[in-house]
């Protein structure tokens, strides 16, 4: 049970009192400002403090709390650990992770415990008023989902039988009173579809009156008919009424706990009376004008005595020669043996059965039998009506069960499961009983069969493989629907003596074609196309979604492999070269104390370079990869944090404007701080001593002084060398479109600038003509833009240096 959306749920903390919040941590001095922050946030929390999980289990014994809020590294017990003793306690009670710690695997483990939220810290007050919001929220939550429970466990204790039904029909709860009135297990209702506890004879008189009325009226009540589970009929006071979100109320006792034997028998005397009216006399004349079919039958299930309603083709006289089940659907003829013999045994029977028609289709009827007895109260002859109920709840029905196969095929993991899924459909739904899928396979140029209707293979054996000038190819070439009326009379068949009468070849995209075939000639009619064109568009879908989901594995197979490789070469990076490289830096620190030369300080630069290469290496891999989740992050935070991890030297800093940004935080500290450390230690014309942490540009000083070291930045002659000596500004802004709506942000310099002709190769891996940099730096940035989604230019600043934009980005 959970409520997904506080916004939608009552504020159970209002006029409640206050919220008793238990924080904890272990830096007192910590602790205490986040208590007055959190209490100056919102006047509805109350904080207590501890500074061990010890002491706040003992305080969770003794007191009421409401919400606790923790730290992660803490002595003792980290705050996972005392999230689960708290989880084994109390499952429910609010639990927020509070800490200086984040990464993604404190927070996975974390959600794994039961945590509630997971809040990282950050500096300054404004991340207690975010903090408060959690907290309310949580608390809030957690009373709506126990007002949930309470409701839920108030109906399952009324009286009442309780019902919820979603809008298509189908249950998705029930009281134990529901339950034991229709006599069915709850878990075995919850799914199904209220048709299931109705007399077939009764469920128009639901969807033409009942169902109607309750949008119309507001609700209804009244008497129904239910059929337990052990197929008993009771009757029931039933009230209905629909919910704001379409879902059904269902109210329901059983009349018989009342001995309201009365309001049984008058919903039984109206349930039988659209049916045993015509029964009062067999009057030929009156019998014959009916639009049903009225008929005697002996116990051996002969035809005595039917009417002529025009359905069958065949007049009185032939009908009474025939056996009775050769009017039915083939698929039917042992349920109307059974319907028979159902009726002498109980006195009744009431079924649906496909009759066929004149003109060689089928049309469903609703059949109601009952017994006469002869004068020793023996069964003598079964006598019945049968209405035409073909149309609307045959759709309904079928439509009914195209829906739920099509949520079958979506979960379905492979196209053979597809496959039988849709033959499955076709007979039992639609009962098409002599229908297949064949797939196309490229290799075999041909279409190949993968499920098929046991009914094929009694009539033309296994379904064959069909290729190029068969009537199947030719609508899977032209993605045309293909309907035969006679298979007599058509062309290119890929059987010419077959037996077959009539054919629908429905395309199913690139992927094959559904066939469905029947002995008799022009067996299908519109509705039959129809439905069937519906189900091979569910099916078209689920074969797309199989095909990318197929791919998509394919991919993840492959990304995880490089990502494999990605590992075993940071391995080698990070330890199988960087020990060597200590080891080598070791020993010439050893021999510098007894041996003086310009070689050995040489080669300690140069393993110096080699350590920050690996440390640029090692970023690169690891920014490389996608940015999974982002959160509301304000640019002036960033920039002001990362200025200060950057020296500076005298360059001061510029922030035009403000906005608040979807991003990785950590991530995005590292793009400002690349950026800023390329135009602090090369945007300058002065004088600056060379740097290990040179990103991309390179030194803009005098050549003759480092002539090595110019790198991305081209000398710019048309400047003076002391123009900006010591007053290098760098600034920072958005970016906005005509609507003035963020779009992006900026870093620029007001420095020499890069040559035009560099802008595009300063982000290539490596790219360096000196030896202060690594030539890592830029690339790390755009690796990380592009994780993000965005991209990034280099252009020209507003006052001659050098800009670097990045756009894409999501205002919040």
């Amino acid at each position: 049970m959970s409520v997904d959306d506080p916004a939608q749920v009552p504020d159970v903390s209002r006029g409640r009192g206050s919220i008793r919040v238990l924080h904890v941590d272990d830096d007192d001095d910590l602790v205490e400002l986040a208590a007055d922050a959190l209490e100056r946030s919102s006047e509805a929390l109350r904080v207590q403090t501890e500074t061990s999980v010890d002491d706040a289990l003992t305080r969770l014994e003794t007191d009421d709390v409401d919400c606790v809020v923790s730290d992660y590294e803490m002595p003792g017990r980290d705050g996972l650990e005392f999230l689960r003793v708290v989880r084994e306690c109390d499952p429910d009670l609010p639990f927020i992770l509070f800490t200086g710690k984040g990464s993604e695997e404190i927070a996975s483990e974390a959600i794994s415990a039961g945590v509630t939220d997971y809040l990282q810290k950050e500096r300054g007050l404004d991340q207690y008023a975010v903090l408060a919001n959690r907290i309310e929220n949580a608390v809030s939550k957690h009373g709506a989902e126990r007002m949930v429970r309470r409701a839920y466990g108030a109906m399952d204790t009324a009286r009442e039988g309780i019902a919820l039904l979603d809008e298509d029909g189908y249950f998705r709860y029930v009281n134990q009173a529901y339950a034991g009135i229709t006599g069915y297990e709850r878990g075995a209702l919850i799914g199904e579809h209220w048709e299931l506890l109705y007399p077939d004879a009764h469920v128009d008189r639901i969807y033409d009156e009942i169902l109607p009325a309750v949008p119309r009226d507001g609700r209804w009540s009244g008497r129904t008919v239910y059929e337990r589970a052990d197929g008993d009929h009771i009757v029931t006071s039933h009230a209905l009424a629909y919910a704001d979100d379409g879902s059904l109320i269902c109210l329901v006792r059983d009349c018989d706990d009342d001995r309201d034997v009365d309001d049984f028998e008058t919903v039984a005397a109206d349930e039988d009376e659209r049916t045993t009216s015509a029964a009062d006399g067999i009057l030929d004349d009156a019998l014959d004008a009916l639009g049903d079919v009225f008929y005697v039958l002996d116990t051996e299930g002969n035809v005595v005595y039917v009417n002529e309603p025009k359905v069958t083709g065949y007049d009185r006289a032939e009908i009474e020669s025939m056996d009775s089940t050769e009017l039915f659907d083939p698929a039917d003829r042992e349920r109307v043996v059974e319907g028979i013999r159902h009726a002498l045994e109980t006195g009744s029977d009431e079924r649906e059965l496909r009759l066929r028609t004149e003109v060689g289709g089928r049309r469903t009827y609703e059949f109601c039998s009952w017994t006469l007895t002869d004068a020793d109260g023996e069964p003598s002859h079964v006598v019945g009506i049968g209405r035409d109920v073909s149309g609307r709840k045959d759709r309904e029905r079928a439509l009914n069960g195209l829906h739920r196969t099509t949520r079958d095929l979506m979960r379905a993991d492979s196209t053979a499961e597809i496959a039988e899924l849709t033959v499955e459909a076709l007979a039992d739904i639609l009962t098409l009983t002599q229908a297949g899928v064949h797939y196309h396979s490229e290799r075999e140029t041909a279409l190949v069969p993968a499920a098929w209707t046991s009914e094929v293979e009694d009539v033309i054996g296994e379904p064959p493989d069909l290729g190029p000038g068969s009537i199947a190819w030719e609508a899977f070439e032209t993605g045309e629907v293909k309907h035969y009326e006679d298979l007599g009379n058509a062309d290119d068949l890929h059987n010419e003596s077959t037996v077959l009468g009539s054919e629908l070849i429905v395309p199913l995209g690139d992927h094959g074609v559904v066939i469905v075939a029947a002995v008799e000639a022009d067996a299908f009619d519109e509705n039959d196309r129809r439905l069937v064109q519906l189900l091979c568009e569910n099916v078209t879908a689920a074969i797309e979604r199989i095909t990318h989901e197929t791919v998509l594995r394919k991919r993840e197979v492959e990304l995880e492999r490089e990502n494999e490789r990605l590992d075993e070469f940071a391995s080698l990076v990070s330890h199988d070269l960087r020990n060597p490289l200590n080891v080598a830096s070791g020993r010439l620190e050893l021999a510098r104390e007894t041996c003086e030369s310009t070689h050995i300080d040489e080669a300690i630069q140069a393993l110096e370079r080699m350590e920050t290469l690996v440390d640029d290496v090692l970023k690169l891999a690891r920014e490389g990869e996608a940015v999974d989740e982002t959160e509301p992050v304000a640019l002036s935070t960033v920039v002001e944090r990362c200025w200060a991890n950057v020296e500076t030297d005298g360059v001061t800093l510029d922030r035009v404007d403000e906005a608040t940004i979807a991003a990785d935080r950590s991530r995005l500290a590292q793009v400002f701080e690349n950026l800023f450390r390329n135009s602090v230690e090369h945007g300058s014309t002065s004088n600056r001593t060379e740097s290990g942490d040179a990103v991309e540009h390179g030194s803009t000083g005098p050549r003759s002084q480092a002539p090595e070291d110019s790198v991305e930045h081209g000398s710019r002659d048309d400047r003076s060398e002391s123009s900006h000596e010591d007053f290098l500004e760098v600034t920072v802004g958005t970016i906005t479109d005509a609507a003035d709506e963020v779009r992006g942000f900026y870093v620029e310099d007001d420095g020499v600038g890069i040559d035009p002709d560099e802008r595009e190769q300063v982000f290539e891996a490596g790219y360096s003509t000196g030896d202060g940099g690594t030539g890592f730096g830029l690339r790390i940035v755009e690796d990380i833009v592009r994780a993000h989604g965005w991209t990034i230019e280099c252009t020209d600043g507003a006052a001659g240096g050098v800009r670097f934009e990045i756009t894409g980005v999501v205002a919040r």
